[in-house]
């Protein structure tokens, strides 16, 4: 790299340290280069590990850690998934057809679900089943069934997962999806564990319409493995408002983000 690469690279870094997001625009008029150019220097940092690009600029890079245990991972954050497990069950409509992954906040979205007739929910979340197959019992849901989704059980994250699961998955429809992730940055929606990842990417393709649930926290992180692009998402509920970067994407994208 030469010496003209080094000072931006420093500059970049510095203020990537200072205010934890960086423009291209404004890199570019600040060093006085091109856009082009200021692109190509993120993308070599990114490289190094040094940031991780988003849309219109990059953030920090941090290393992300191994996936907390479902018991552990339902006490994070636990007022915040209530509240959007509350809104997210509203959206859930007499006769509807849902899939449901194995996250922690589309099991607190089971846990808010009031009276619905003749929805059919599948999953391949033990949790999620649990907690819906006890409302279908004490008649809190009405005409429902459930589908649970077969396959080899993941214990410490208390859901089912594989091949068989996978092959199972692909021979349904469904009207709805409700996704949960371990990361979420203006390119990709990500999460911890390959084959988690892979049936939640089969239930956005398998949905009508799309939602991701996330909490603040997860905003512009990103974990090993890649569910699907975050524009193949249609509705995005979280606790916080999006801001400039994310209003511009979800603009371009035409995702609806719902702030609860």
């Amino acid at each position: 790299m030469n010496s003209s690469f080094d000072y931006r690279k420093a500059f970049i870094l510095n203020t990537l340290a200072a205010s934890k997001r960086v423009s291209v625009t404004k890199l570019a008029e600040t060093l006085a280069v091109t856009p082009e150019t200021i692109r190509r220097d993120l993308s070599a940092l990114e490289k190094q590990k040094q940031l991780l690009r988003v849309h219109g600029g990059a953030i920090c890079y941090e290393k992300q850690v191994t996936e907390p245990l479902f018991v552990r991972k339902t006490n994070i954050k636990k007022k915040e998934k209530r509240r959007i497990g509350t809104f997210a069950a509203k959206l859930i409509k007499n006769g509807d057809t849902v899939v449901l992954d194995s996250g922690t906040t589309t099991l607190a979205l089971c846990e808010c679900l009031q009276q619905v007739f003749d929805v059919t929910f599948l999953t391949h979340s033990l949790a999620a089943a649990w907690c819906l197959n006890k409302k279908i019992e004490q008649k809190q849901l009405i005409d429902c069934q459930l589908i649970v989704l077969g396959g080899a059980v993941y214990p410490e994250q208390r859901s089912i997962k594989g091949t068989l699961t996978e092959r199972m998955l692909s021979s349904f429809k469904v009207n709805k999806a409700f996704i949960s992730c371990g990361g979420l940055n203006e390119q990709v929606i990500s999460d911890y564990d390959l084959e988690e990842c892979q049936i939640s990417s089969m239930m956005i393709d398998a949905a009508d319409e799309s939602y991701l649930l996330t909490d603040a926290t997860k905003l512009r992180k990103q974990n090993f493995c890649t569910i699907k692009p975050t524009s193949s998402i249609d509705h995005i509920i979280c606790d916080a408002e999006p801001d400039e970067g994310w209003r511009a994407l979800c603009e371009e994208e035409r995702i609806f983000w719902h702030r609860v």
